[in-house]
């Protein structure tokens, strides 16, 4: 009897029989629309959490590197610089005591060091700036020089007390210091004859203009 009464008044209303379906998803829907708005705030302060503590994080990290940068980078810099020091010296050692072997080599080198033929390649690019080949030959030019600095002036001679032959000695000398060793030792007795004369201008007892007798190669030849 009840149910009838309310179908009554239903259809009495003229409300539409899909309204109770609508009012029921509309329901729904805010229901739905809650939850996202409420679980985008939740996520919204996890965020807000998340990029503090990552700040903090980062602020705490910045510290410690800048802590360790002052403890231990300067000790560890000047470690390093030591041992590349030690491995040049070591090697130049080598290359010096076995200078006058021609077939003294790159191989030779890397074995009386200690390390591969590459890792030699990589220490020594990144320490002195050429590879092992070159740095060999500029140990025996510099040799070389010295000896040539020293009054030794058998150019064939002073290249075979440093392993390369008078051909080899003679190109890479030019393109090393810009003069071949004939034109360096021509200008060492320039200057050294130029010196000796500066220096007969004050000697007692020779007057201006009295020349010195200087020897070369064995000769005693005058100014």
């Amino acid at each position: 009897m009840k149910l009838n009464t309310m179908m009554n008044l239903w259809q009495a209303l003229a409300v539409p029989p899909y309204l109770p379906l609508l009012l029921l998803l509309l329901a729904g829907l805010v229901i739905w629309l809650c939850i996202v708005i409420r679980r985008q705030r939740e996520y919204a302060s996890v965020n807000r959490q998340l990029r503090m503590t990552l700040q903090e994080f980062e602020t705490e990290r910045e510290k410690t590197a800048r802590y360790r940068t002052d403890i231990e980078v300067e000790p560890t810099e000047v470690m390093v610089k030591s041992l590349d020091e030690e491995l040049i010296h070591h090697a130049i050692e080598r290359i010096e005591a076995n200078i006058k072997d021609t077939n003294y080599s790159v191989t030779n080198l890397s074995r009386d060091v200690g390390m591969t033929r590459g890792h030699l390649y990589k220490k020594l690019m990144a320490i002195v700036g050429m590879p092992p080949v070159e740095f060999i030959r500029v140990i025996r030019l510099k040799r070389g020089k010295n000896l040539l600095d020293q009054g030794k002036t058998n150019i064939s001679e002073v290249a075979d007390m440093v392993g390369l032959s008078p051909k080899s000695f003679a190109h890479y000398f030019k393109e090393m210091y810009g003069d071949t060793p004939t034109h360096y030792l021509k200008k060492l007795y320039d200057d050294e004859k130029t010196g000796n004369m500066v220096r007969l201008h004050g000697t007692d007892g020779i007057g201006a203009g009295t020349e010195i007798p200087h020897e070369v190669d064995g000769e005693r030849t005058a100014d």
